[in-house]
């Protein structure tokens, strides 16, 4: 969620005439702004073009992964906020889940690469 909040925060500062879409859209428009950005690149400590490249399709990955189980995109199946309903008719909730697909080293790393960027950034805000 963090990676959506900031993608549509960003939108709007560079966009304030345009409202950011209600989806989770955004998040890869924010990847892709952030990977065509070579000063974000260098500050970053990304020498080489082929490591922010692939550093940028892993957290796309990650990110894409937690996505899944947003309730606006999951619907009734699993997600992170409500109950759903599973296969055998029973009633699960996530409190329930540990939600083994995920990896919260994946997460960590997406939530520090965020929050380099907007250190990074935090001056010029």
């Amino acid at each position: 969620m963090i990676v959506e909040k900031t993608a549509k925060a960003g939108q709007a500062r560079n966009n304030p005439s345009i409202a950011p879409a209600p989806s989770h859209a955004t998040v890869k428009r924010f990847f892709k702004v952030l990977h065509a950005d070579r000063m974000l690149r260098r500050r970053l400590g990304y020498q080489k073009s082929s490591e922010w490249d692939a550093a940028i399709r892993r957290l796309v990955r990650i990110a894409d992964t937690v996505e899944r189980f947003a309730p606006a995109l999951a619907g009734q199946a699993k997600n992170v906020e409500y109950p759903w309903a599973t296969p055998d008719g029973s009633v699960s909730a996530p409190a329930n889940d540990r939600f083994s697909e995920l990896n919260w080293l994946d997460e960590v790393e997406l939530a520090r690469f965020v929050g380099s960027v907007l250190n990074t950034y935090s001056g010029e805000i």
